[in-house]
Order: C-alpha cells, then structure tokens, then sequence
C-alpha cells in the first residue's frame, strides 16, 4: 500500500514483480511531502506463492525509486517496464518485422509529441526507422522491417542490435529509452526438441536458488 501524504494512492497485491504508481497529482509542490509505504505479510490464499522451499516473509527488499519526468515522457506505468515494448512479428533469414509499442504519458493532449524508433547494429548505422504522431489512448506504435538480419544465435554468435526510441515534443526531445535486442526465431518439437533459428540446440537445464 502507497500512500503520499497521508491519501492513499494505491495498492500492490504480490511480491514478485514491478509496480508503479503515479503520485504527481497527490504531490505538493515547495512543500515537505510524506511517502508512506506500507507491506503486509498475512496468508491471502488467492496470491501465490503458499510456500516452498524459499523466503516467503512480508517486507521491503528491493530497491524503490521516485522518477521525475516533465509533463510529457515514455511512460513508465506498464507494470514497471521502460514502456517500449517490441514485437517481433517476423523473424527469418531473409526478413525481420517489429513493432514498437510505446506508452507515452503527457498531462496535456499529446499535441506536438512525436515517437521515433530506430534500430541500430552493432557498428552503430542505422538500418531500420519509423516516426509516429499518432497517439491513441496513450500509446503510439512504430512498425519498421529490415532484410537479412543479423540473427542472434546463443553462444556461437549472440549478435545484438540497439533498439532507440525518442519522444519529441515540439521538435525537441524530452525521453529516450535504449535496448539492446536479439532477433531469432525458434520452435519447440515434442520429439526433437528445441530448434534455434532452424537448427537443432541442445539445451542443458540449471536450476538455482
């Protein structure tokens, strides 16, 4: 449970993924502000886990962060993500096709903002580009295709490109998120096993705690 000066925010059931919440609105500028974190670690049989061979106890262990962003940012209220979510919808030797959902947050109506995302190798040329000015209900999405990727095969050639995306507003930039991305394609057989980009990979299975 989040509350910011004593209103409560909102509330986070589970303890093993991200949340976020947005607190501009329950915020007073140039005054002092309280943030209240509250954890509870009582048995709510609908949330796994029950148990198991792991610490299950309530409290806060992992880091927290107040983000500050201007009025318009790639939004970070997708569970916790970047807010850049890239697809492949196509992944081959002679062809990829990805798409770029990116979640944008603006407190006005998303007049002037521009999305771009680009894909860069490993030299740092540019080879895919989309720009988008359509933003519907917070989200904008840019398709690019590239012919004969460089696919990223496990060990024996683990080739990454840059993904970029920027937000503009007005001309200027005001986010940016980078990541780097794999593009491969793969399938399991219920005989043969795992395939990787067409070709058979045997995998050798770790489990640790």
């Amino acid at each position: 449970t989040l509350l910011v000066n004593n209103k409560l925010v909102g509330e986070h059931r589970g303890a093993y993924n991200s949340f976020v919440f947005e607190i501009t609105d329950y915020v007073r500028p140039g005054a002092t502000n309280s943030l209240t974190v509250i954890c509870n670690n009582e048995p709510q049989f609908d949330i796994a886990p029950q148990s198991g061979d792991f610490n299950i106890y309530g409290g806060l262990y992992r880091d927290v962060w107040m983000e500050v962003t201007g009025p318009e940012c790639i939004s970070p209220l997708y569970f916790g993500s970047n807010g850049v979510l890239i697809h492949q919808n196509l992944v081959n030797e002679q062809r990829a096709e990805l798409s770029a959902e990116v979640h944008v947050s603006s407190l006005g109506d998303y007049q002037g903002c521009e999305v771009a995302f680009w894909l860069e190798d490993a030299a740092g040329k540019v080879v895919a580009e989309k720009k988008s000015t359509q933003v519907n209900n917070g989200i904008a999405t840019c398709f690019v295709g590239l012919d004969r990727p460089h696919l990223w095969n496990g060990k024996e050639d683990p080739y990454l490109y840059k993904a970029v995306t920027v937000l503009k507003k007005d001309g200027k930039e005001v986010d940016r998120v980078e990541e780097q991305i794999g593009l491969r394609y793969f399938w399991v057989d219920a005989d043969k096993g795992f395939f990787l980009n067409g070709k058979h990979l045997k995998l050798q299975g770790v489990c640790r705690h």
